[in-house]
């Protein structure tokens, strides 16, 4: 039994937050622990973007302005209250009180507590730049221009939800805590902020060894940053107007540690584990569309880890405290002279490179994208100015994917373009594939298990039991979903259920979430297990009713079961929700054709054809249906 895989993309749109639930697990100590030893990397970090990430909505915290009772923003009447110490904002007339502030510059959002212990983040956001600058008023995010509470870009919705989406990465010891049988959040975190040992791990046997001077080799932590900033590794070779790194070996630790927050990924446990390695943790976004445009240039919010792994700068060795430094955040430098560190300013900082005076390294180099309206971030893969600006022809990109060896262009990049342009070289995809499940580095294998489903059997099954067996997990994850339900050697079958088990729990670890439903869903039907898959689908309509793809595949499970009244009554119930979807008029318009109800399914093809005018195969069932019907 084959049935249509449709997989909801997993959005995270918006910076949100966690339930007011509060205990401290037992082995955070907090950042104040830390004052005594360290006091000026305290007293760094106390200014920091990271200590105003998440805090108590209280006078000292909020930077918005509650002076006016009512405003009108964005065509909505907005009342602001103040009650001894307590802020509150009514919006569509419902009133909500402010538990948490939740970012500080460029804006500052207010987070509110929903049914089941959620918070979510309001659709009013503070922006917190000078005046002069077009700062310091209130503003609507997208999140709050859509009309419907239903939709799922809605702020009431998912993607606004504070204790699934960002809160891991605005507090320390986060902990989410949701009950799928109660659809409820006991979220809990030790510290309010990204604290010191948010990044540095437990300080608890730290200040065990501290206390007896008895010191183990990273000293007492299990995430060692001690060899992160060493400015005196980079030198100037003779006639190079670069500086190189002494020691050429790369430095992950750093970046994984600042990746875990800084990038584009789904978790593949319930909880981060300090130490980890990031693919044992994460399943990040590649550089791929609609993430990126085909440039490689961010697009969407990636937060920046997938655009620096691109740059050549990666493969030399910088890290992200190289230029940043990590307890203010703030750049090691301003202007050029940042980039002088190992740029020879007598070659690149005169008008002959930049071409017009006054030039800045990042204007050229690190393009700006404004994300949540006012929030100007640069695209961080340093490319060529020419190389940020051009797409890439079809032909360009299938000579870059079989270059998949080619040491000279970074590992992400050649496992994105493996990924992208395989559906285009069906000839050359096994051996392709073959390489990349070989490599010694994670994210081309990591590409390689992405692309199984464009093998034939038995090379799919063959290259798919080799990446099971991979040291990472995001590996050995989306490797087991692409055996799932396939003929397996009797003596692997035993290793191939348990990596499916795994892939289970990593859907599991958001639940919460309409497309993990999904996901499991599929991964039921392909096992067979129908009646599981039926429930799955249920549960994501229960979370959102807009959830397309649960529709399409619990009608396809009951066609086959030839119960096809049973599936268009599924589909039309859809169809209330999204009644101009194209591929809800599509499984309708071939499930009511394959009845011989002609004239019907012709309506709903011809929907789909409004929506996708290129679509074949509607084209074709509807040129059939008419054909029939006269």
């Amino acid at each position: 039994m084959k049935l249509p895989v449709w997989i909801n993309s997993i959005l995270f749109f918006l910076l949100v937050c966690t339930s007011p639930a509060l205990s401290a697990p037992d082995e955070y100590l907090g950042s104040g622990t830390c004052q005594q030893c360290h006091a000026k990397e305290y007293r760094e970090w106390k200014q920091s973007h990271h200590q105003h990430a998440m805090q108590e909505a209280s006078l000292e915290n909020i930077l918005g302005d509650f002076s006016q009772s009512q405003r009108v923003i964005a065509g909505k009447a907005i009342k602001f209250h103040v009650n001894q110490g307590t802020y509150a904002i009514s919006i569509d007339d419902q009133r909500y009180t402010l538990l948490f502030t939740f970012g500080f510059f460029p804006l500052q959002q207010y987070l509110v507590k929903m049914k089941g212990g959620a918070l979510h983040a309001l659709p009013l956001a503070w922006d917190s730049r000078p005046k002069e600058q077009g700062g310091q008023r209130w503003f609507m995010l997208p999140s709050g221009n859509t009309a419907r509470a239903s939709d799922p870009l809605h702020w009431t919705q998912i993607t606004s939800n504070a204790n699934t989406m960002c809160i891991e990465c605005h507090t320390t010891g986060y902990k989410k805590n949701y009950s799928t049988q109660q659809s409820s959040y006991t979220s809990s975190w030790s510290e309010l902020s990204v604290g010191c040992e948010a990044c540095h791990g437990s300080a608890k046997r730290h200040m065990k060894e501290a206390k007896s001077q008895q010191w183990s080799i990273h000293k007492g932590f299990i995430n060692s940053l001690s060899s992160s900033w060493q400015p005196q590794e980079w030198k100037f070779q003779k006639n190079s107007s670069i500086a190189t790194r002494k020691n050429s070996k790369l430095e992950h630790r750093e970046i994984e540690t600042c990746a875990t927050c800084h990038s584009r990924r789904l978790p593949l446990d319930k909880r981060f584990t300090h130490g980890q390695h990031f693919l044992d943790a994460f399943a990040p976004t590649l550089v791929t569309p609609p993430f990126y445009e085909e440039s490689g240039r961010v697009r969407e919010e990636t937060f920046v880890y997938g655009s620096y792994l691109q740059s050549k700068m990666y493969l030399a060795g910088v890290t992200c405290s190289d230029c940043h430094n990590p307890h203010t955040l703030q750049l090691r430098a301003k202007g050029n002279s940042l980039c002088a560190q190992c740029h020879n300013t007598e070659v690149f900082d005169t008008p002959s490179h930049y071409q017009e005076e006054g030039k800045t390294c990042v204007e050229c180099h690190m393009p700006l994208n404004t994300f949540m309206g006012i929030d100007d971030r640069r695209d961080h893969s340093f490319r060529f100015p020419q190389a940020l600006r051009h797409n890439q022809p079809q032909n360009d990109l299938m000579n870059l994917a079989l270059d998949i060896r080619n040491e000279t262009t970074p590992p992400i990049l050649r496992g994105s373009y493996l990924v992208r342009a395989l559906p285009f070289l069906k000839e050359s995809a096994e051996t392709l594939v073959e390489q990349a499940a070989h490599s010694s580095h994670d994210l081309i294998r990591y590409a390689a298990a992405q692309v199984l489903s464009y093998l034939e059997q038995p090379e799919r099954t063959r290259l798919g039991l080799l990446l099971i067996q991979d040291k990472l997990r995001a590996v050995r994850v989306l490797a087991a979903r692409e055996l799932a339900g396939t003929e397996i050697p009797e003596a692997k079958q035993d290793l191939v259920l348990s990596r499916i088990e795994e892939y289970r729990a990593s859907l599991l670890a958001l639940a919460e979430l309409p497309s993990s439903q999904v996901s499991l869903g599929i991964l039921e039907t392909k096992l067979n297990n129908t009646n599981h898959a039926i429930e799955h689908y249920k549960r994501a309509l229960e979370l959102n009713k807009h959830t397309v793809a649960a529709y399409i595949n619990w009608a396809d499970i009951l066609r086959i079961q030839k119960k096809e009244r049973e599936a268009k009554r599924v589909l039309l119930e859809g169809l209330k929700y999204e009644v101009d979807d194209p591929d809800l008029n599509l499984s309708l318009g071939l499930l009511l054709g394959r009845q011989q109800l002609y004239k019907e399914a012709a309506k709903y093809l011809e929907t789909t054809l409004e929506r996708r005018p290129q679509d074949l195969r509607a084209k074709q069932a509807l040129a059939f249906c008419k054909q029939q019907a006269h």
